[in-house]
């Protein structure tokens, strides 16, 4: 319980023995004005009502206030909740989207790729024939190296 509750229930709780104890007091008659006329009522009595009205309202205030704030937190919640919705399909739509840009692209490069595999440029193959000329190159710039069985001799 918190501690404010706590002690307005301390609070009502000590007034009720202070007028337990005091009844004979409280109940004792008293002349009371009231502006336009007088009245012969116990005083303590009057006190003890209005106080009792004064807690009531209170209550009832304190009641309306969290009836009322519940209420605001569920309409935040299911505004919350249609603001998630909303995002979510915002972002499957945007995967969407790019699924379908990916997929576009893979076939452009996948076209790309097979005309480039079926005719080779022209700088490919000239770079393929300026490779093998100097391929060629090396081997006859290169002495000869011969193996010989074993066993016989170099000048035979």
């Amino acid at each position: 319980m918190k501690l404010q509750a706590l002690l307005s229930f301390l609070i009502l709780a000590v007034t009720a023995i202070f007028a337990a104890l005091n009844w004979k007091a409280f109940t004792t008659p008293s002349d009371l004005s009231l502006g336009v006329t007088s009245m012969n009522l116990p005083l303590g009595v009057v006190m003890l009502v209005l106080l009792v009205v004064v807690t009531g309202l209170f209550l009832l205030f304190v009641v309306v206030l969290q009836t009322s704030a519940l209420l605001e937190t569920r309409r935040h919640l299911a505004e919350l909740r249609d603001y998630r919705d909303l995002a979510d399909q915002a972002e499957a739509s945007r995967f969407t989207a790019l699924q379908t840009v990916m997929l576009e692209e893979l076939s452009k490069q996948a076209s790309l790729t097979s005309e480039a595999s079926s005719a080779p440029s022209p700088g490919w193959t000239s770079w393929r024939r300026t490779l093998a000329d100097r391929a060629t190159l090396a081997r006859r710039q290169q002495p000869e190296w011969r193996v010989r069985p074993p066993g016989r001799p170099r000048g035979r």
